[in-house]
């Protein structure tokens, strides 16, 4: 683990019960748009709550930054709402994907220090880096489910192959984290 990492078993629980959350959203018709660690509190029950809907808009509308405004955190912003696109539910996944990759690796998948910009250009032209290669004792499993969540939207580019989540839909809400066997959480 590297400094500032969790623990992957501590992680987990709470990445699925914001991607739940986060389905719940999209069920909805919204698209949150600035998912980020400062966005999630826990309640005194242990609940996890998404909080902070101020940028939220409906699936599928243009998103304001075509104004040269940019209105969301640059650390977990999406390439497509970067660029001023129609923005979906790849959106939050990719963010919730940003934050996987702080949360399994101790660091911010982009960083340019003092310059949001330059952070911005990153999610935009570079290459997302790998969990793998950052930490050699990471799971392949683990490190392409996080890629997969920080592929760059289809609207970008459709070689990505995202396809609409449901990750969860035998799940009927969020009262307990589903139990994982190692052989099976990330199947394609």
């Amino acid at each position: 683990e590297a400094p500032g990492a969790w623990d992957t078993w501590a992680a987990l629980p709470i990445l699925i019960r914001l991607a739940i959350a986060l389905q719940s959203v999209h069920d909805q018709g919204f698209v949150h748009r600035d998912v980020k660690p400062e966005n999630v509190m826990q309640a005194a029950s242990g609940q996890l709550k998404l909080i902070d809907f101020g940028l939220a808009t409906p699936i599928g509308q243009q998103s304001n930054e075509s104004s040269n405004v940019f209105f969301a955190t640059p650390a977990y912003a999406a390439p497509e709402a970067i660029r001023g696109l129609p923005v979906d539910e790849r959106t939050d996944i990719y963010a919730l994907g940003c934050m996987a990759f702080e949360m399994f690796a101790g660091r911010k998948p982009f960083s340019a220090k003092g310059s949001p910009v330059a952070v911005l250009h990153q999610h935009v032209h570079e290459a997302r880096p790998s969990l793998a290669s950052h930490d050699a004792t990471i799971a392949p499993e683990l490190s392409a489910f996080v890629a997969r969540m920080m592929a760059r939207n289809a609207v970008m580019g459709a070689a990505f192959g995202w396809e609409r989540p449901n990750w969860f839909s035998d799940r009927p809400d969020d009262s307990a984290v589903p139990t994982f066997r190692r052989a099976n959480w990330f199947e394609p």
